[in-house]
C-alpha cells in the first residue's frame, strides 16, 4: 500500500547518466528527450514501492511501444496526480493508462515530465493552460 504524497516540490526526474562506467539499463528511465510536444497515453506495466536512494516509487511504463521507468519521490507532483487519480493500492495501478507529456517551467526555463491525467480520460490531446 502506498503512502500519501508528502507535499509539493519542484517537478523533476531521476538522472539517467551512467556513473562509474556502468552499462545503461535495458529499460531506461524516461527523460524529456523521450517525449514530444504533444501529450501521450502511457500504460502502467508495474510499480515498485521499495524506496531507493533516488526514488520512493518507480513506475514501469509503456510509452509508444517502449518500456521506461519513471522514478519519483513522494513529494513529486506527478506522484500526487497518480496517487489521487489511481488510489493508494499500487496493485490497482497495473494496466491503467495515464496522460503525460512535457510542461515548461518558467522559473527553471526547461521542460519537465508531467502526468496530466490519471487515469487518462480521453484521446491524446494538448493540455489546456
Amino acid at each position: 500500500m502506498l503512502r500519501p504524497p508528502s507535499g509539493n516540490a519542484a517537478s523533476g526526474r531521476a538522472g539517467t547518466a551512467d556513473a562509474g562506467g556502468r552499462k545503461k539499463p535495458t529499460v531506461p528511465f524516461l527523460s524529456v528527450e523521450d517525449l514530444g510536444s504533444d501529450p501521450v497515453t502511457a500504460k502502467i506495466l508495474g510499480v515498485d514501492i521499495r524506496p531507493s536512494k533516488y526514488n520512493d516509487i518507480t513506475v514501469k511504463l509503456a510509452v509508444r511501444g517502449r518500456s521506461y521507468f519513471l522514478g519519483m519521490k513522494d513529494n513529486n507532483p506527478n506522484y500526487e496526480v497518480l496517487f489521487n487519480g489511481l488510489g493508494p493500492d499500487e496493485n490497482k495501478w497495473m494496466g491503467q493508462e495515464i496522460l503525460m507529456g512535457l510542461e515548461f517551467n518558467d522559473f527553471y526555463e526547461k521542460q519537465f515530465i508531467t502526468v496530466f491525467e490519471a487515469p487518462a480520460k480521453g484521446e491524446k490531446r494538448k493540455r489546456e493552460k
